[in-house]
């Protein structure tokens, strides 16, 4: 039987090009004020990679030294709160929440995860090898009542997104997404936000990081 196939049209991830002085300035925080390798790993499989949040500030946006990045990347935020056109009633801007720091020391890795508790989630790569795999989910994945499988349930394609060094992405909070292993000698280090409504809690009292 012959048969041939449609593509749907696909979703989108925003991406920005970092000024190269931004760059510079994480990378310097990052050297200047943490050991990696005495990081903290994340829970997950045994070569996970580690994330850093300074304390008691619980988000790197509320550090002095790295308040015109953080700007920059909530105006990139609104632009994509602009373009994707949610309720302007409801979500007339957006600010970050939270942001830290990610590090996968060679043969570490990012199992796969989403922000449950933010709207838009933003990857800005620092060093190493900028790239991501999202997960689609399948149009065939089967209805809860059908099929209470959970591996028929969640059928989901991966997708990997490569980017250069000093690109920001922009995408919604609710995709999965994960890093594969490094396999390069060099730590692959990234910056990563959190946003939810402007006007709604402060910083300081909506940092979140998901435990998956």
């Amino acid at each position: 039987m012959n048969s041939s196939s449609i593509r749907l049209p696909g979703q989108f991830i925003y991406k920005f090009t970092c000024p190269d002085a931004f760059v510079d300035l994480i990378k310097d925080y990052s050297n200047k004020n943490i050991n990696w390798a005495k990081a903290e790993k994340r829970s997950g499989p045994k070569n996970s990679g580690r994330s850093y949040i300074p304390e008691p500030e619980y988000s790197l946006s509320l550090i002095s030294e790295l308040e015109r990045v953080h700007s920059w990347i909530e105006n990139c935020l609104n632009e994509v709160n602009d373009i994707v056109g949610w309720n302007k009633g409801s979500i007339k801007k957006i600010k970050i929440s939270q942001s830290w720091l990610n590090c996968s020391l060679p043969g570490e890795l990012h199992h796969r995860h989403n922000h449950p508790l933010s709207l838009l989630s933003a990857i800005l790569y620092i060093q190493g090898k900028g790239e991501t795999t999202f997960y689609e989910k399948s149009i065939y994945s089967l209805p809860d009542m059908l099929d209470p499988c959970k591996g028929l349930r969640n059928m989901y394609l991966p997708v990997n997104v490569t980017s250069p060094i000093g690109t920001l992405i922009i995408f919604s909070s609710q995709h999965f997404h994960s890093v594969n292993i490094n396999e390069t000698n060099t730590n692959r280090i990234t910056l990563s936000i959190n946003s939810w409504f402007d006007g709604i809690g402060e910083a300081k009292n909506m940092t979140y990081i998901s435990p998956q």
